[in-house]
């Protein structure tokens, strides 16, 4: 189907032009959207979402996230990860937050800087970070993305006598 094969090749698609322009394209299937982000060298972003009914909204993002990438995944053998966050904003100050829901009503790390990038250390899990920049309009929001962090058990030795794989965390 033309449709599967269009959300294959575009969700997650980032496109850097001559101009210093980075274009990234996601496709959110629960909602029926797609939303394309456009963002300049001087950090300057919009943001067009175009719903399944084929309505369009516009928006400046006071902050562009810069890496991880979307949809990032690590796989990892330790309790905790350091994950690099960084991203361009024209505000002297920004906050960055982390959360373990897509409605940021839980947040699991917070912190505001004026260096555009922060490292949180992060447990197994799956994640949702995003830029805030407090205006005198209010709050305002970056794009969300996510991030997941996945546990992996790393062979040490191998039981020869009972054909078995002992992992780090297993006594013997």
């Amino acid at each position: 189907e033309i449709s599967a094969f269009i959300y294959h090749v575009m969700n997650g698609l980032d496109l850097k032009n001559t101009a210093g322009q980075t274009l990234a394209l996601n496709v959110d299937e629960k909602k029926g959207q797609l939303v394309a982000t456009t963002t300049n060298e001087d950090g300057s972003a919009k943001q067009i979402t175009v719903d399944k009914d084929g309505r369009v909204e516009e928006k400046e993002l006071p902050a562009t996230l810069n890496s991880p990438v979307a949809l990032f995944r690590k796989n990892t053998d330790h309790s905790t990860e350091s994950i690099d966050l960084t991203w361009t904003t024209k505000a002297a100050k920004s906050t960055v937050e982390i959360a373990n829901n897509k409605d940021f009503k839980s947040l699991v790390d917070e912190e505001e800087t004026s260096k555009g990038k922060y490292t949180s250390k992060l447990k197994p899990g799956l994640y949702f970070w995003r830029v805030k920049v407090t205006s005198k309009d209010g709050a305002l929001f970056s794009e969300t993305r996510s991030l997941e962090i996945v546990q992996m058990k790393a062979p040490e030795l191998k039981d020869l006598e009972k054909n078995k794989v002992i992992y780090r965390n297993e006594i013997p």
